[in-house]
């Protein structure tokens, strides 16, 4: 059917194009809806939450027996159901009223479809046969900006565990999923436990903590930012620079410092895709970005707070920065350094970045580095990875080949301090590099490669997109990852590229606001 309309599509003026597409984005995300729920401004661990409080309101209220069993990637709420219980449980789950409301019905024969809650009415056959249903609300962002749309992806899993006929005593998981094939009926057996304020019925063996697959340490993400238009900013920068700040990087001072306010959308993309992130650091020379407010969980942070010397401050090297932020006070032992260019394109898990036993992933470009002494026609970015090479080279026997994806990086305070004393001059030397050098180690850098030599860091993927923004080209795989919203995590860099013009920067805000129209928690 979406095929179709595409195809269709193409013969209908612009206008009429453009309601089609969005359409076909709300069936790809919420399955058919005449009526979606108008919300504004919503987040979708806040959709997965009023979608579990709706389904176990209406259980609470006919008196239907359930079991809260946590939830499936963070979102996806997972409710066990003993399946004598299935008909008065259908007939609670029916009264929810609203056209929005669907249900996806599974059944033992691996048939599966999509109703309307309020036509939730089954043969006796169908009704053995089911043994799970998910409910969802649909949902659409009907802010003037409003671009979200929210559907099957953040439903409320109902489970009907049959008996095992040869013993009684076991329900048997109608489904291949997460949770275990069997469980003794009384592990089911929930109590009444607060759970973001609503009375849940939880099953005690699933609380979370006992869950082996589970990271349950705490996760704080770091972020370096500077205001490049600050005018006292600027003239320290030319103070101590041997070159005036116009005449840097090819004569693209402009694009490389212009404010697009990242910062403002990558905090949204973090408060909206990762929630679970306990506190956000912001480092700067004494800026304060005049959008945000400091709170509990969001702290700026001084470069004289953090720097080994402070002689050797003021510093303009994003790698000497960069080399002390595990020295921040308070910080978990896990953390993302995350340049504010960076971005959290859908909703991601802490074990997208770590595993359960707290090693760091590290997530390799297929692109290389050209091999050889550095040599002056060499780039900044590829004179300082063969200098990391090289000091590798020389401390481990092994030689890095592939660059370091521009992804939110995983680092822990532990890996740092043993790059720390494998590289210490060479990091002494980054330090006191006023300004970026040919011979710097950027020390997430550092963490990529030694973590995975020394067995602490784990080589893994992750769903990335890239766009350089000071391009044409750029802004068109910008609008890409717009359309398709498929990344996990996404870089929009200043690269100025010689020859190229920096499209406006109302463009690329307009494309940010369009992705992340929910402001953070911390704006103004």
């Amino acid at each position: 059917m979406k095929i179709i309309l595409r195809r269709l599509a193409k013969l209908l003026p612009l206008s009429m194009r453009q309601k089609i597409v969005g359409f076909i984005r709300q069936f790809s995300s919420a399955g058919w809806s005449a009526a979606p729920l108008p919300i504004v401004r919503i987040r979708p661990a806040d959709v997965s939450r009023v979608n579990r409080h709706i389904v176990i309101d209406a259980l609470d209220a006919h008196s239907v027996s359930y079991s809260y069993l946590g939830t499936s990637r963070g979102l996806v709420t997972q409710i066990v159901i003993f399946s004598e219980h299935k008909s008065e449980a259908l007939a609670a789950l029916r009264s929810i009223s609203g056209s929005h409301w669907k249900a996806y019905l599974k059944s033992a024969a691996n048939k599966c479809r999509s109703v309307d809650l309020s036509e939730l009415s089954l043969t006796p056959k169908h009704l053995r046969n089911l043994n799970a249903l998910e409910i969802y609300g649909c949902y659409e962002d009907q802010s003037p900006k409003g671009t979200l749309r929210y559907g099957q992806e953040l439903a409320c899993d109902v489970q009907f565990w049959e008996q095992d006929l040869s013993r009684p005593e076991i329900r048997l998981n109608p489904q291949q999923n997460s949770l275990p094939c069997s469980i003794h009926a009384d592990l089911l057996l929930g109590n009444q436990s607060l759970v973001d304020g609503q009375s849940i019925s939880v099953a005690p063996a699933f609380s979370g903590h006992l869950d082996l697959s589970r990271i349950d340490f705490p996760v704080d993400a770091v972020y370096l930012w500077v205001d490049g238009e600050d005018a006292h900013w600027r003239e320290t920068f030319n103070q101590y620079s041997k070159e005036p700040l116009a005449n840097q990087y090819g004569g693209a001072s402009q694009e490389r410092f212009r404010q697009i306010e990242e910062l403002r959308y990558s905090l949204r993309s973090l408060d909206m895709f990762a929630p679970w992130i306990r506190r956000v650091y912001i480092v700067t020379a004494g800026q304060r970005p005049s959008f945000l407010v400091a709170d509990d969980r969001l702290v700026f942070v001084d470069h004289s707070a953090i720097a080994h010397d402070t002689e050797c401050l003021p510093t303009f090297n994003s790698d000497a920065i960069s080399s002390w932020i595990s020295r921040i006070d308070g910080l978990s032992e896990h953390f993302l350094y995350v340049n504010d260019d960076m971005f959290f394109g859908r909703s991601v898990q802490p074990d997208l970045f770590f595993t359960v036993a707290g090693q760091v992933r590290t997530f390799s470009s297929p692109k290389t580095r050209p091999l050889g002494p550095i040599s002056a026609d060499d780039s900044l970015a590829d004179a300082k990875a063969k200098n990391l090479f090289d000091l590798i080279e020389l401390r481990f026997g092994r030689r890095p080949r592939q660059i370091v994806r521009h992804t939110p990086y995983p680092m822990s305070r532990a890996v740092v301090q043993i790059v720390e004393r494998e590289l210490e001059e060479a990091l002494e030397i980054t330090r006191r590099n006023r300004f970026r050098q040919r011979n710097d180690v950027p020390i997430e850098q550092a963490v990529h490669y030694i973590s995975q030599i020394l067995g602490v860091g784990v080589a893994s993927e992750i769903s990335y997109g890239y766009a350089n923004i000071t391009t044409q080209v750029g802004v068109a795989e910008f609008a890409a990852i717009v359309r398709l919203r498929d990344r996990d995590v996404f870089c929009l860099n200043d690269a100025p590229e010689q020859g190229s013009t920096a499209p406006p920067v109302d463009l690329i805000r307009r494309q940010l606001e369009i992705l992340f129209p929910v402001p953070s928690r911390w704006e103004i």
